[in-house]
């Protein structure tokens, strides 16, 4: 087993900038929404291979935490950019890369207008 340090353990956020772009009101009668909560669960209800992304980065620790990831889902349905908060033993280890690739290939409808999703993985 790994003997991790205080600083192992520490939280700490990867990624992209998950900032929405600002939002224009279409006086046209367009019907531009961002995702419900249905839909928003139906898409992270696909996501194995995260959570697999974070028992392999904990593999031979002790660690319990919960991982955040928040992704920007855009108007056709398909996640554009990602950040995860975890320990900084897991960032050291490949979690970020190894969810980031893990979130491309979610599928989630498209409504037109961009959405932040944020989940948890809860680990141990």
């Amino acid at each position: 087993m790994v003997q991790l340090s205080a600083g192992d353990r520490a939280l700490e956020a990867r990624g992209d900038d998950v900032t929405l772009p600002a939002r224009t009101i279409d006086m046209a009668g367009g019907n531009a929404r961002p995702l419900d909560d249905s839909e928003i669960n139906a898409g992270v209800g696909q996501a194995h291979a995260v959570r697999s992304c974070v028992v392999a980065g904990a593999t031979n620790t002790d660690l319990r935490a919960t991982i955040t990831v928040q992704m920007v889902v855009d108007g056709n349905g398909h996640v554009t950019r990602s950040r995860i908060e975890a320990p900084h033993y897991m960032m050291e280890h490949g979690l970020v890369g190894c969810i980031q690739r893990a979130v491309r290939g979610l599928h989630f409808p498209a409504t037109g207008a961009p959405t932040l999703v944020t989940f948890p993985v809860n680990l141990g």
